[in-house]
């Protein structure tokens, strides 16, 4: 969406959050979102890696103002393609994959088969109370 297609950087996602007393932890759970690695950050300092499911974590906070951060990272996927293999999902890809598309013209660039990489919904907050 952001006409970046073959970035294979990463894009940090980041809000303020007010931890009241009380507070011992900071729940934060991904919703829909695609990557190669999640990493959340409170006040600039990684609290945890998301890489496989349910992509949550509780990272522990004091009470007061910080800055919550999830960095996702993408792949050198839509770097190196396949773009032009018209075949439906799944794709097995190997070293020699583009040996079978040698004969045949690219695309487009609009029309190359890319993946979309970052959050599609924002992250779930929510506290946990101090035992």
């Amino acid at each position: 969406a952001q006409g970046r297609p073959f970035d294979t950087a990463s894009v940090v996602y980041e809000t303020e959050v007010e931890v009241p007393d009380g507070a011992g932890a900071l729940r934060v759970d991904l919703g829909r979102w695609h990557g190669s690695l999640a990493e959340v950050l409170v006040d600039g300092e990684r609290a945890a890696l998301l890489g496989w499911p349910p992509y949550g974590a509780d990272v522990t906070v004091s009470p007061g103002t910080h800055r919550v951060a999830v960095r996702v990272a993408g792949t050198p996927r839509n770097v190196f393609g396949p773009f032009h293999d018209p075949r439906p999902e799944p794709r097995v890809l190997w070293p020699g994959h583009w040996i079978l598309f040698a004969d045949k013209k690219p695309p487009p660039g609009a029309e190359y088969e890319v993946v979309d990489y970052g959050l599609f919904e924002a992250p779930r907050l929510s506290l946990v109370a101090d035992d």
